[in-house]
């Protein structure tokens, strides 16, 4: 007698649920057995609310939106639909999503205890499906755990320019923070002129690259001169041509000022200024001196009053007027060799109406 056996392979079924209430959506995921769950105190899409629309409610209510008008939150893991449901507000939203069991082919995608899901918004109003960001950020997954978080939101500040080094896929709201491997600094020969002052990349972020090339002094990057003396020597020392050009003058009147006593007063960044009025001017080793004859202020003759010298080549205290020629320390003014010359009124001593200046 023949004796059959008769094996019987039962295969269990995994509900399969989707977004079948929208037309242009087509998410679905199947039903574990091990389950995780997060809930958000706000959502917001572009800044606005999220829209429940026509959701049932409760239990298998979230998976129901009879007139099709309800946005939706999504959990996925490496692409693939772990879990959504639209959105019903009940003290907060709340989302499940699904783990492999260990047991079913389907779940060999699925996340298991440890993992970190991301979420998607998808608003019906423009047919748009949008990366998110979490605040604070997503917590591992666990059986049966319910992580709350404050806030699932569409707008992801960070680097939303393409060429940055630091370029991020997801951010739809540029932070400023794009790092551009490209020189900023304006005086380099590779300088790349999409950088603006200070580095900044327009309003995306910063040109942070290294800048390789300069001029040579004298010369512009494309090795033009683009400095001659009067003789046509590049980076020469003639300087006999040179006539400044474009002078104003002006004539401050101490008198009116009140003062008993003002003087010039060397600063040690290379300049004199002028104790009262505030006026200031660098040393430069080229100077040219202009004399006058006659200084008026709002039409009344300047009067020249005395002064001291406070150069070294005079003895301290002693007292210069308008007939005084005041020496320079250690100039020829002349060529002769002397360095004790004198030239009209130009000197190291000051008065109040600056009679040697």
């Amino acid at each position: 007698m023949k004796k059959i056996l008769i094996i019987s392979l039962i295969s269990l079924i995994y509900p399969s649920i989707c977004t079948n209430d929208i037309d242009s959506l087509n998410w679905c995921f199947n039903l574990s057995s091990i389950q995780g769950f997060y809930g958000f105190n706000n959502i917001d899409i572009n800044g606005e609310g999220i829209e429940s629309g026509s959701v049932v409610g409760h239990n298998e209510g979230v998976w129901q939106c009879p007139e099709g008008n309800c946005d939706v939150i999504a959990a996925f893991y490496n692409d693939i639909c772990i879990g959504w449901t639209y959105p019903f507000y009940n003290n907060i939203y709340t989302i499940p999503v699904m783990m492999n069991d260990g047991y079913s082919i389907d779940f060999e995608n699925y996340p298991i205890i440890g993992d970190i899901p991301e979420f998607k918004l998808y608003d019906v109003s423009d047919n748009t499906i949008y990366s998110t960001s979490t605040i604070p950020s997503i917590p591992p997954i666990y059986n049966n755990c319910f992580e709350i978080l404050d806030t699932l939101t569409t707008s992801i500040s960070g680097c939303t320019h393409l060429d940055a080094l630091n370029y991020n896929f997801d951010a739809n709201i540029n932070d400023g923070s794009c790092l551009f491997d490209v020189c900023g600094n304006s005086n380099a020969c590779d300088y790349d002129e999409r950088c603006q002052i200070d580095g900044e990349y327009g309003s995306f972020g910063i040109c942070n690259g290294v800048c390789d090339h300069f001029p040579e002094e004298f010369y512009d990057c494309d090795g033009n001169c683009i400095v001659f003396d009067c003789s046509g020597d590049c980076g020469g020392n003639d300087y006999s041509c040179y006539i400044p050009y474009d002078l104003s003058y002006e004539i401050l009147d101490n008198n009116n000022l009140e003062l008993t006593w003002d003087r010039r007063i060397y600063n040690y960044n290379g300049s004199y200024c002028h104790e009262s009025s505030g006026w200031c001017y660098d040393i430069s080793t080229f100077q040219v001196f202009y004399m006058f004859e006659t200084v008026s202020i709002n039409g009344e003759i300047a009067n020249w009053t005395n002064g001291t010298c406070y150069d070294d080549a005079l003895e301290p205290g002693t007292e210069c007027n308008e007939n005084t020629d005041c020496p320079f320390a250690c100039d020829d003014l002349n060529g002769d060799g002397d360095t004790d010359d004198t030239v009209g009124g130009i000197s190291e001593c000051v008065s109040e109406q600056g009679a040697c200046i």
